[in-house]
């Protein structure tokens, strides 16, 4: 019985870093090429890459029902990007969000408008 949990474990313990590592060497691709920044900095941004990459590619993977490969390569790619991506897409995510209520307000208004 001791045998089968240790090799649950272990199995379990293999597809979680099948699953961080493509993540992790797009983060860490991306880390080698940049200059000038702080160990700290690296740390965050290899955290970040990986973290990103990984939930992000999950999303993607089972919204597509794409190949486990994609997944791999998909995964590589936003980890090298997903650091200097994600501040962006949160403004502009921000930005798109702060326009419903006026979009909201102007349909409402326009339909009264037609109907009056």
């Amino acid at each position: 019985m001791a045998e089968d949990i240790y090799h649950a474990f272990v199995a379990a313990l293999l597809k979680l870093l099948a699953a961080f590592v493509p993540a992790a060497f797009g983060a860490l691709i991306s880390q080698l090429l940049q200059r000038g920044i702080t160990i700290r900095d690296r740390i965050i941004q290899f955290v970040v890459g990986i973290l990103v990459s990984y939930y992000v590619t999950l999303g993607i993977v089972a919204w597509w029902a794409l190949d486990p490969l994609v997944g791999q390569a998909i995964s590589f790619v936003l980890g090298m990007s997903a650091y200097q991506a994600t501040p962006k897409l949160i403004a502009s995510i921000t930005e798109a969000c702060s326009r419903i209520p006026g979009l909201i307000v102007g349909r409402l208004g326009g339909r009264s408008d037609r109907e009056g």
